[in-house]
């Protein structure tokens, strides 16, 4: 539903009047007929791309396209002008937690570029990462799949994303309502 309130010129998709709300679900509603599928899991969704029964999808981004890449598939990525949506990814500590130091360790030890330069890589999901040194450290390949190659192109990215947060003037439920509605319509 961000992605949608983006495509309606909602700057901060989640941060929207009741009205705007009113055009995101409706637009939501009149997408309905031209979805093929609702895919549960990140596994159907790539299965469905793989075999060619799905064309697009709102979701998923980069490590979608490195994921069927690996597996042959001619298939791309990119970010409407319009914009699009990003998570974050965080690290935390449990109060409680037996050795709170080496969590620490390592949670810095992430922040470094050698780390980030190796989570652009992972095969379960790759992704962009908030490194700029981590960037110079990747192969070619890497930086063409990310497409990102110096810092101009990774603030051109950033500056087309939204992070995905909870919405602010309508509950949470309004907005699981709205998607709910949304799925079961046929």
């Amino acid at each position: 539903m961000g992605v949608i309130s983006r495509s309606l010129g909602y700057q901060e998709p989640y941060d929207i009047s009741d009205e705007q709300f009113a055009r995101l679900r409706e637009r939501l509603i009149q997408l309905r007929p031209q979805m093929a599928a609702i895919h549960p899991t990140p596994p159907e969704m790539l299965a469905a791309l793989g075999n060619e029964q799905t064309w697009i999808v709102p979701a998923g981004g980069e490590w979608v396209a490195v994921t069927l890449r690996q597996q042959g598939k001619p298939i791309d990525w990119t970010i409407p002008d319009e914009g699009g949506i990003m998570w974050v990814e965080t690290l935390a500590i449990a109060n409680d937690a037996p050795h709170p130091d080496l969590a620490r360790q390592y949670i810095q030890w992430m922040q470094t570029p050698e780390a980030q330069a190796l989570l652009t890589q992972r095969q379960s999901s790759t992704a962009n990462v908030p490194n700029k040194r981590a960037y110079e450290l990747l192969p070619q390949e890497q930086k063409d799949i990310l497409k990102i190659h110096n810092e101009a192109e990774a603030v051109a990215l950033i500056r087309k994303l939204s992070v995905r947060e909870l919405p602010v003037k309508q509950s949470e439920r309004t907005w699981q309502d709205a998607w709910e509605d949304f799925k079961t319509r046929r």
